[in-house]
């Protein structure tokens, strides 16, 4: 057998694999949520109000710019509430594909470095 066969991964170059497992995870994650999910917002038909259903990509779309616009005070004004707890709850479950995609990649890792050992 030669050196180059025997020789390991150094562990900065695995650790940093493993980051590409947890960037990726949390990509792939946000946006499946994003295209996926629904969320319920406020809309002005005319003289009345509604709630009407709408992607929540859309959403962020619809209200961020919004978000840092001045607006007028009143229950139907903006869906800000709506959007910091949509926003909140979606970067959390993004962590949450982030954290599982880390551990396929870990495991993925120990099964590899298992199979190389004789």
């Amino acid at each position: 057998m030669s050196s180059a066969e025997i020789t390991p991964t150094p562990p900065t170059a695995r650790r940093r694999r493993l980051w590409l497992w947890c960037i990726g995870g949390f990509i792939t994650t946000f946006i499946l949520i994003a295209v996926s999910s629904t969320t319920m917002i406020m809309v002005r038909v005319g003289d009345k109000f509604g709630v009407a259903p709408i992607k929540l990509w859309r959403f962020y779309l619809r209200e961020w710019p919004r978000a840092f616009e001045p607006v007028n005070l009143g229950s139907a004004s903006t869906n800000q509430s709506i959007l910091l707890t949509a926003t909140a709850q979606h970067l959390l479950l993004s962590a949450g594909g982030a954290a599982a995609f880390l551990i396929i990649g870990w495991l993925r890792r120990r099964l590899k470095d298992r199979s190389r050992v004789p």
